[in-house]
């Protein structure tokens, strides 16, 4: 048995095996896992990287699984290539990615790891579970009124499976483009570990699934908007769509409580489209007034203006209420600041 020290195992790690994974998996703490091998160069230059992250991440369970010791659990979860990590909260994938990783790339691995619901996501370990189980409902589906239902939904599971599965990217952008409305639900369904797959590194992808999100919104439809936009986000977005994820946050839309973690995602991956998209600053405003931030708000509304928006709309915006009186908010409607007496 290839001894699991060999690849950097330390204190602060854990050997995950056969006999504890099922203990070990199932904490509501995150629990990261490094997949590995003693022949593996990448694997080795990866090691020290891991321990550290240990060190520097005490909330997470960093565990290491020797996949030639522990073959049925590698292939279990379908380890094809090493190093591979996977995130797991609740017994559940919240994220996975392969190959050696530099410490920020893995610090960003596990912040975006630790934002996952995983409550959204599939029990199964495999990420083409849930496609395969609704491609087997479909087929199996002989009632004829039911089936005329079906066969956009079960074209677009079906391109989907066949697009990543395949890496076939290019389907998978012809079979959503123009045609959001119909596949959102889709897509919403789709873990997001795994939607952030499909969407990292491939614009078109980003911005056909924030229309798709988007489609949703109109329709009220706010927390399935969210597992889209919590992927798009982490893209390279298109600015012409960084303004929506913003929209789709505000309480003041959906009603449904002030998720402050995820509106300060938002923010600061939409942000830095603003110059290219000004009205970006107008629903950032709207959003910084919601998490208390009147100073961030001011200033957002002020680059706003600088940029040629129209603030009208905006200064009877309940919102803003707790700034009427401010000098900073008067200037921008050309008004003098009260007399000091």
């Amino acid at each position: 048995m290839t001894n699991a020290t060999t690849a950097g195992t330390s204190a602060g790690l854990q050997v995950l095996t056969q006999a504890n994974a099922a203990a070990l998996l199932v904490q509501e703490r995150l629990v990261v896992v490094d997949f590995w091998a003693a022949w593996c160069g990448p694997c080795r230059q990866f090691a020290p990287v891991f321990a550290q992250a240990a060190k520097q991440f005490p909330e997470v369970v960093f565990l290491k699984c020797d996949t030639e010791a522990q073959e049925a659990l590698a292939a279990k979860h379908e380890i094809r290539s090493i190093p591979t990590l996977m995130a797991f909260r609740g017994g559940k994938v919240v994220q996975r990615d392969s190959g050696a990783m530099a410490a920020p790339a893995l610090a960003q691995f596990i912040a975006r790891a630790a934002s996952v619901n995983r409550h959204w996501v599939s029990t199964d370990t495999s990420p083409w579970a849930w496609l395969e189980r609704r491609e087997a409902v479909v087929r199996s589906d002989d009632d004829e009124d039911e089936a005329d239902t079906e066969p956009d939904l079960f074209s677009s599971v079906m391109t989907l499976s066949g697009a990543i599965r395949r890496g076939l990217y290019r389907d998978l952008a012809a079979a959503l483009n123009g045609q959001e409305a119909e596949h959102a639900a889709v897509l919403a369904e789709l873990a997001p570990a795994y939607l952030w797959l499909l969407v990292q590194g491939h614009p078109a992808l980003s911005t056909l699934t924030a229309n798709a999100a988007q489609h949703l919104v109109t329709q009220g439809a706010f927390e399935p908007a969210w597992v889209l936009y919590d992927a798009v986000v982490e893209t390279e977005m298109d600015p012409g769509v960084a303004a929506n994820p913003l929209y789709a946050v505000q309480d003041d839309n959906h009603h449904l409580g002030v998720d402050a973690p995820r509106a300060r995602r938002y923010l600061e991956r939409c942000l830095p489209h603003a110059p290219a998209n000004p009205p970006i600053w107008l629903n950032a405003a709207c959003v910084q007034m919601e998490l208390r931030d009147p100073d961030g708000a001011l200033e957002s509304l002020a680059l706003a203006k600088q940029h040629g928006c129209d603030l009208g709309p905006y200064f009877a915006e309940k919102l803003f209420v707790p700034v009427k009186a401010d000098p900073r908010f008067l200037a921008l409607q050309g008004k003098p600041a009260p007399r000091k007496w």
